[in-house]
Order: C-alpha cells, then structure tokens, then sequence
C-alpha cells in the first residue's frame, strides 16, 4: 500500500532560489525522493501544476500536478507477454521409430527490452535388427536471456506518488524527477547482462537378446553445458550545469549538489 496523503518534499528543505511557501511546517522540494512534504489537500498547492523534477537539458523544469497519481509504479511497466511455438513430426512401425520435435519460446518480460529466446530440438529414433536394439536421443537447447539491473527496483521505490514516471522517459539521469536516485528508463539503456547457453545431450541404448531370457544391454549419455555472459554498465559523469532554473541546484551540477551521481562504467566478460 502506498501512501497517498503527502506528496515529495521535506521539512526546511530548500527548493527554490527565491524562497519557499511554508506547508503547515513543510515544504515542497521538485527533486526529492521522500514524501514528507504538503499535504495533497492543502488548499495553497493541492491540484496546482507545479515544477517538478531536475531542470531538464534546457533548464527548464517540466510540472506536474501535484496530487497522487493512480497505480504510479505501474506506469513504468508493462504486460509481460509468452509466445511458443512447436512442431512435432512422429513415424512408426513395428520394428523402429522415428520423432522430431521443434519448439521455439520467446518471453518478453514486464520491463522493456527484457527477454529470454529459447529454442529447442529433440531428435529420438530406435531400430530392431533382429536380436539387437537401437535407440538413441539428442536434445539441444539454446537459451538467450537479456536483463537490465535489478537495482532498478531500488530507484523505483524512491519514487513519490506524485510523479509519472513516463514524463521523464527522455529526461537521463540530469532531469529525473529526483536528485537522488537514478532514471531507471536509463537503466534499461545502459545497464545489460547478456547470457547465452547451449545445452546438448545424448543418449545410446544397445541392447541384444541372446534369448528370451539372457540380454546384454549398455547405455551411453553425453551432457555439454556452454555459457557465455558479456554484462556491461556504461557509468555516468554529471556534466550539465543547472542555470536559471529557479531551483536550488542551479549553478552546479547534480553530482555537485548530491555528490553521489557519478559512478563507473565496467564491462563483464
């Protein structure tokens, strides 16, 4: 359950250069990421639009309307969908069989460009030949996942109910709508873990009948697991310099005012 009484803001916390309206002892901060400010019913800012968020790229801030926004934390989501697909093919007869078997599955998760492709084959065949027996099966498997940061979660719990988040898809981390935690619309464009696997096994069966009640059989099984994972995070370095915004950071940078912006880029092979 997530609050929706009071909307983002803190106690003495400045916002604005020329000065801060007093909530009933709070005030309203466009960048925060806490919800201790005014009351979404007090009637000198209840369903005003409002600066909100970092300046963006022009310094200009975008506004909001201050008051809750319904089912906030699902606007950043969106319907997971499955597809699969096979086909079978299968022969007969009294003395061998044959079976194959393609299947293809694509899950397309609830966070954008999240996914995983699989595909699979499975080949199975058996031969009498007089008092010998045949019977063998090979099964690939090739899985490809793509997942951004689960971190991401983190960043979206910071995120007040006043906010949707879709207004800031193109706002980087230097115009979210907070100074202290990270766009995860950024998040899913530069952090990736990559992972391939393959899977491959077989199995040979043998099996002669000497007689109806003497048999020699041998069964032979092969497993190869192949993994491959390139992971990458590009970091990221405040640059943009808040001019004329009319919000406290103006004249510095984020990584200035919040001194925890910037963080390194690396890449996992």
């Amino acid at each position: 359950m997530i609050q929706k009484r009071y909307g983002k803001g803190y106690p003495g916390e400045p916002g604005f250069t020329a000065g801060d309206v007093d909530y009933n002892g709070t005030t309203y901060v466009p960048f925060e990421n806490t919800s201790w400010g005014p009351d979404y019913n007090d009637p000198l800012i209840s369903g005003q639009y409002v600066p909100s968020g970092l300046p963006q790229a022009n310094n200009v801030p975008l506004f909001e309307k201050y008051a809750p926004v319904k089912d906030h934390f699902s606007k950043f989501f969106k319907n997971g969908v499955v597809y699969q697909n096979g086909l079978t093919v299968n022969s007969g007869g009294s003395d061998s069989y044959a079976l194959l078997s393609i299947n293809r599955l694509e899950n397309n998760f609830v966070i954008q460009d999240d996914k995983l492709t699989q595909n699979s084959f499975l080949i199975k065949a058996g031969k009498k030949l007089n008092n010998l027996r045949i019977d063998g099966q090979i099964n690939y498997i090739s899985r490809i996942t793509s997942e951004t940061d689960s971190n991401l979660y983190d960043d979206m719990l910071q995120k007040p109910s006043s906010n949707d988040i879709r207004v800031y898809k193109n706002s980087g981390i230097e115009g979210f709508l907070s100074a202290f935690s990270i766009n995860p619309y950024y998040t899913v464009d530069h952090t990736r873990f990559e992972t391939n696997n393959d899977y491959l096994s077989g199995i040979l069966s043998l099996q002669y009948d000497f007689n109806k009640h003497i048999n020699l059989s041998y069964t032979g099984n092969l497993s190869i697991k192949n993994t491959r994972s390139d992971n990458h995070n590009d970091g990221f370095v405040a640059k943009q310099v808040y001019t004329d915004s009319g919000e406290t950071v103006d004249g510095g940078t984020l990584q200035d005012y919040s001194g925890t912006a910037n963080f390194d880029s690396y890449y996992i092979n």
